[in-house]
C-alpha cells in the first residue's frame, strides 16, 4: 500500500513514501486495464496533488476525482465556481472525468459536482 509520494514540497522521508517515479511505475499497468480510477486532490495544493503526466496511466479510464479540505476555503467560497475551475484544469489535462465530489473534511459531507 502507497501511503503518500514524496516530493513536490511533500514530506521527503519516511519508509511508506514513495517517489512520483516509483509510483509512475507501480500504476503503469492501469493503462491496459479497465479500471475506475479515485483520485484525491488537496485543494490547497491542487497541481501539487496531481501526479505529473497522470494521463499516461489513466489511458482512457474514467477518473472520479476528489477535492478535500474544501472547508478552509472562504466562508462565501461559490462551490459551483471551484467546481467550474477544477473541471477547466482538469480538461486541461485530457483527463475523462466521470465525477467531482468536494469533501468538507469537518462534517465529512461530500459535495458532487455536475460535470
Amino acid at each position: 500500500m502507497v501511503t503518500a509520494v514524496g516530493g513536490h514540497g511533500g514530506y521527503p522521508g519516511g519508509k511508506q513514501f514513495v517517489t512520483a517515479e516509483e509510483l509512475r511505475e507501480k500504476l503503469s499497468y492501469l493503462r491496459h486495464e479497465k479500471a475506475l480510477i479515485v483520485k484525491l486532490v488537496d485543494i490547497v495544493d491542487f497541481n501539487g496533488s496531481f501526479l505529473a503526466r497522470i494521463r499516461d496511466f489513466a489511458s482512457a479510464n474514467p477518473i472520479v476525482l476528489v477535492i478535500t479540505k474544501v472547508d478552509i476555503l472562504p466562508r462565501d467560497t461559490d462551490w459551483n465556481c471551484v467546481g467550474d475551475w477544477v473541471v477547466e484544469s482538469v480538461v486541461r489535462k485530457k483527463l475523462k472525468l466521470k465525477e467531482l465530489g468536494l469533501i468538507v473534511s469537518i462534517t465529512l459531507k461530500y459535495i458532487i459536482c455536475h460535470i
